[in-house]
């Protein structure tokens, strides 16, 4: 079942009004461009590579492409970046195998794999490597780990030194496991994954490693237990070698200090980059015995539940110092629902929370992530349903857009989608028309990402205030 905000009033006909924010919840509907009101959101351009396509997407605020980045050889892994050089910066994957049609003859040889570098570790978010493209599409900076390392996976960050840190999982054997302090009953012959952190010079070297296996021990703040389960969902942890699933990586220059969630304890955790200490950790203290966990009816004391993108807000932005969270609500009790927090690490609290009225009608159990904009709003993918949108910190939404890309190719409108059909993007991130990567670019609209717009929906706009050159294409469109 697809669940969509479409906001500004409760649906009583086929319009909509821009009074207040409730959402539906429906099988089928349209995609892209859902409504805009550009007197109070703010105008930019949205970077996303949709799980199921081979290219980035640059796009305005009426959902025109501006630019794409075509991925042939391998294509996104998670999610690409803008850096300010004007390049983009991102992850790969393997190359999907084609599958061969409907009554084809069986290929007498089966095709083999591309090198698996790093022995094939991969629980969602996995990726082969890190590239770093120009505006062109040439392949300017790579890195793919070698057979000494681990497997990369989910998320990175580039260090203003110019390396780059990102997420890796490292192999331990169900025997080395168990003699160093994991339960044999929920070990497994494919042993463990633990989590660790790369930094990489721009000669392809890692110069620095974190590995959370050296900060495990129980009933310790600064230490993660090893046998850590998951009151909720006990059966979906045992015997699961993926131990914490990282799925970001953060980093305070001021400071020189990490910042990583956990899905599979419900934490974040600031790291000192020079001692590799966990100095701070929130969102769930029954993981190391000081609160009460949740039950199948209650939170107890945790607050994080499966989150992701746990991120400093920068310094310049409303609320910078500040954590920003998508918390996806995976596993939590009595109602699964996602929000995003802002709280303050000084304190522990949370200073402002969005989450939509009706409780069923945002939830994104998996990826997504969240990001802070000049203006105050803050810009949402709803990962799993390849949702964006931007809200007030009033909690008015202002802007509203469905990724049309599925496996099925590019879709004005999608029906009932199934899970391997999905339109899912890990992460999408929006860019000011004055940040320095878009500088001398050619910003031209080229024309919506799926065509038949006309015949599907007519999105809700208020263009007053718009500056964009995709205004007139699309009053053309609706004249």
């Amino acid at each position: 079942m697809r669940k969509w905000i479409f906001v500004f009033g409760i649906l009583l006909s086929t319009s909509l009004c821009f009074n207040s924010t409730y959402a539906y919840e429906s099988h089928s509907g349209p995609s892209q461009l859902i409504q805009y009101k550009a007197s109070r959101a703010y105008e930019g351009y949205t970077l996303f590579s949709p799980m199921y396509a081979d290219k980035t997407y640059l796009i305005d605020m009426l959902g025109n492409v501006v630019h794409v980045w075509e991925h042939k050889d391998d294509p996104p892994g998670m999610h690409y970046i803008l850096l300010e050089n004007g390049n983009i910066l991102g992850n790969t994957r393997q190359k999907r195998p084609t599958m061969p049609k409907q009554g084809a003859p069986k290929p007498k040889q089966k095709p083999k794999p591309d090198p698996n570098p790093n022995k094939g570790l991969n629980f969602g978010g996995g990726a082969k490597g890190l590239k770093e493209i120009d505006w062109d599409g040439n392949i300017v900076w790579e890195y793919i780990p070698g057979p000494d390392e681990g497997s990369l996976h989910h998320d990175f960050v580039r260090l203003p030194n110019g390396n780059t840190l990102t997420n890796a999982w490292e192999y331990i054997s169900k025997e080395e496991a168990i003699a160093e302090g994991r339960n044999p009953k929920q070990t497994t012959d494919k042993g463990l994954a633990p989590d660790a952190i790369y930094e990489i010079d721009p000669a392809g070297k890692v110069v620095w490693k974190w590995k959370a296996w050296d900060h495990r021990g129980m009933n310790s703040k600064k230490h993660l237990d090893v046998n850590y389960i998951t009151n909720v969902l006990p059966q979906y942890k045992r015997g699961n070698p993926d131990w914490l699933h990282f799925n970001d990586v953060d980093y305070d220059p001021e400071t020189d200090q990490i910042l990583v969630d956990s899905r599979e304890f419900g934490e974040l955790y600031i790291i000192d980059h020079k001692t590799g200490e966990i100095i701070y950790r929130w969102g769930n203290p029954s993981a190391y015995g000081a609160g009460d966990p949740p039950t199948f009816t209650t939170n107890g004391d945790q607050i994080l539940f499966g989150p992701h993108d746990a991120h400093w807000i920068k310094k310049g932005l409303p609320g910078e110092g500040n954590i920003l969270i998508f918390n996806n609500g995976w596993a939590r009790s009595p109602v699964t629902y996602s929000s995003i927090i802002e709280m303050n690490p000084e304190t522990g609290e949370i200073v402002w929370e969005y989450k939509s009225k009706s409780e069923n009608s945002f939830s994104s159990h998996h990826i997504s992530g969240a990001q802070r904009l000049p203006n105050g709003n803050t810009m949402v993918c709803s990962g799993s349903h390849g949702h964006f949108f931007e809200v007030t910190k009033e909690g008015e939404v202002v802007w509203e857009y469905i990724n049309p890309m599925t496996s099925g190719g590019a879709k004005s409108w999608l029906d009932d989608l199934g899970f391997q059909a999905s339109n899912g993007v890990f992460r999408a991130h929006r860019y000011g028309p004055d940040y320095p990567g878009l500088k001398g670019k050619d910003l031209t609209p080229k024309g919506q990402i799926a065509e038949d717009i006309k015949d599907a929906w007519k999105p809700k706009v208020d263009l007053e205030g718009a500056t964009q050159k995709g205004v007139e294409n699309l009053k053309k469109i609706w004249k």
